[in-house]
This record gives C-alpha cells, sequence and structure tokens, in this order.
C-alpha cells in the first residue's frame, strides 16, 4: 500500500458517510457507524471529518449522541505510527528508566545503521533492548497504537474501505496486538519497531531520525482475515 491508498481512502470515506443519515448508508458503513455508535437509529445524521493536529485518529465521527476518534487503516504492511527518535528518547525512553546501553542501541539501529543492522548489532545488544521492550509493551503499545505523543488518543482502530472493513475498540486491538508475534528484528507484541524507510535514498535529514512502527502479518490477521486493499466506494451514493 503506497501512502496516497491511505489518503484516498480516508477521502473515500468521509464523501460516502458525512452529512448521511444512517438509512441512506452501505450495509457496511451502516455496521460500522453502529459500533462507534450504538444507540443512533435510522434516522440519525453522521458527520464524518478529517482530523488535524496531533490527535491520533485520523477520522472525526459526530452524531447527537457523542463524538468518536477512529484510526483508519487499509492495505498491508501497517504504519501505526511515526516519530523522530530523539523526540521518542526524549518522551519515553528517558521516562521509562531506559538504561543509556539500551538508548544508545536503538539510537545506531534507528539513525545510523544501513541494512547490514544486524551483523552490527550483536546478540548481547539485542537481548538488553528486546528485554527494555517487553518490560515497557502496554506503555509503548499505548503510544504508538492509541496515544501518539501528545495524548490525544484514537477510541477506534477501523480496518477496510468503504465496501468492507472491521471496526474494534482501541484498547481490544491492543489486547490482540500484545499477544500476537512480530518477526521484526525488535518485536513488541505483534509490532515491530524499525528505522522509517531504511533503504530509500535521498532522504531527508529528519526522515533519516525517524522510527516507525508497523504492524505486523499475525496482528493484522486479528483485524482481518484477508488483507482489505483500497477501493473506490460500491454503493456509497
Amino acid at each position: 500500500m503506497g501512502v496516497n491508498d491511505g489518503v484516498l481512502n480516508e477521502k473515500a470515506l468521509i464523501g460516502a458517510l458525512n452529512d448521511k443519515a444512517v438509512s441512506d448508508l452501505s450495509q457496511n458503513l451502516k455496521k460500522f457507524v453502529k459500533v462507534l455508535f450504538p444507540k443512533c437509529s435510522d434516522n440519525d445524521m453522521v458527520k464524518c471529518s478529517k482530523q488535524g493536529g496531533n490527535a491520533k485518529g485520523d477520522l472525526q465521527f459526530v452524531m447527537s449522541t457523542g463524538k468518536k476518534s477512529v484510526s483508519v487503516k487499509v492495505g498491508i504492511n501497517l504504519s501505526l505510527h511515526e516519530e523522530n527518535f530523539y523526540t521518542f528518547r526524549t518522551e519515553f525512553l528517558d521516562t521509562h528508566n531506559c538504561p543509556p546501553e539500551v538508548a544508545d542501541v536503538l539510537e545506531r539501529f534507528i539513525v545510523e545503521l544501513g541494512k547490514d543492522y544486524k551483523e552490527r548489532i550483536t546478540p548481547e545488544e539485542k537481548e538488553l533492548v528486546q528485554d527494555f521492550l517487553l518490560r515497557n509493551k502496554q506503555s509503548l503499545l499505548e503510544r504508538f497504537v492509541k496515544n501518539g505523543r501528545k495524548q490525544t488518543p484514537a477510541e477506534y482502530i477501523y480496518y477496510g474501505n468503504c465496501n468492507k472493513g472491521n471496526c474494534v475498540e482501541i484498547d481490544e486491538a491492543i489486547r490482540k496486538f500484545s499477544s500476537s508475534k512480530s518477526t521484526g528484528f525488535f518485536q513488541i507484541g505483534g509490532i515491530s519497531l524499525q528505522a522509517y524507510c531504511r533503504e530509500c535514498g535521498g532522504k531527508t535529514k529528519e526522515q533519516s531520525q525517524r522510527l516507525q512502527a508497523k504492524l505486523g502479518e499475525s496482528a493484522r490477521k486479528e483485524l482481518s482475515k484477508n488483507p482489505i486493499p483500497y477501493e473506490e466506494c460500491d454503493d456509497c451514493s
């Protein structure tokens, strides 16, 4: 999935949902809305807009009964979170009793090393980092999946497009991801911690300092057995 698929998917969902009565929605989107607002009626109107600022959710839903913030994902190789490593070190590592040697290995892993990182990080160093990630798994998952940097949480995660998808309460998603297993070099349950686009050429300085939390295949299957790619809406008029 290219980044444009995510943008297109959000725009398609907004177009299919915003200013629509529940009764006018497709079966899939009606199911989606009723997960968010179980007590809504068919006559209720849906407001759906892009959520800006530092919110972890991508879309905000507003109905007469309240507001909901939803993180939206589609496709495969899903990026759940990105941020500058040095921000992460200040805001998370330094506040969670991270040993200096662990922070140093992570800095090398994210910022300095190329695709030969597996040969440049010793088994002992890997174990030190992995032990820290395991001890702080819940806090890391909450940062990467739910809260982001600014503690403006998403309340649900929707994996899918206009035509099909699955909406899960965010704490349930975290529980599922926590019990999954990633195949990445550094693992946080079903999520791998990695450098942003490690093998891409022409990265900016900021991009070369960026970490990325990506959802592994086993965790993605907790949202849907089969991958759901971006599609244009079938019957979302």
